[in-house]
């Protein structure tokens, strides 16, 4: 369990730098901010990224999800925050992971999110990516 730990540390670390990033306007893996947009975002009639500070509250709560991963993973735990927030912390960042990668195959969520090519690579990667990070921390949880 422990490699599994590693690895989705490791994601939610790069998406969280990501965000990072996003937030200090540097429009990486397109440099155009209209096109990240639809890339990233899909929802109807947006052309510019979130602003600073929305980017920044993403980015925390990933780095927090990977700190709880990794908590999960280690048998010392965090020794100033007690296993049972960390299981429930971790149990419901679980939750939205899996929530928000299965609301990536519903009707309500492409009527909400139409642009292309947020559309497909929503359906090809990044809801994926959330179902596997929430079954991850599930298994991590189970571990436990």
């Amino acid at each position: 369990m422990i490699a599994l730990g590693i690895v989705l540390s490791a994601i939610l670390t790069a998406l969280a730098l990501l965000h990072l990033a996003w937030g200090a306007k540097i429009w990486w893996p397109v440099r155009d901010e209209a096109a990240l947009t639809h890339a990233i975002a899909g929802f109807r009639g947006m052309a510019r990224m979130p602003d600073t500070l929305s980017c920044l509250v993403v980015a925390l709560a990933l780095f927090t999800c990977a700190l709880l991963v990794a908590a999960l993973s280690f048998a010392s735990g965090l020794p100033w925050l007690p296993d049972t927030l960390v299981l429930i912390a971790s149990g419901i960042a679980g939750l939205v992971f899996l929530s928000r990668g299965l609301a990536g195959y519903t009707s309500a969520w492409a009527r909400l999110t139409p642009e292309q090519p947020f559309r497909t690579l929503d359906r090809r990667y990044y809801s994926p990516l959330c179902i596997g990070v929430g079954l991850g921390i599930a298994a991590l949880i189970w571990s436990n």
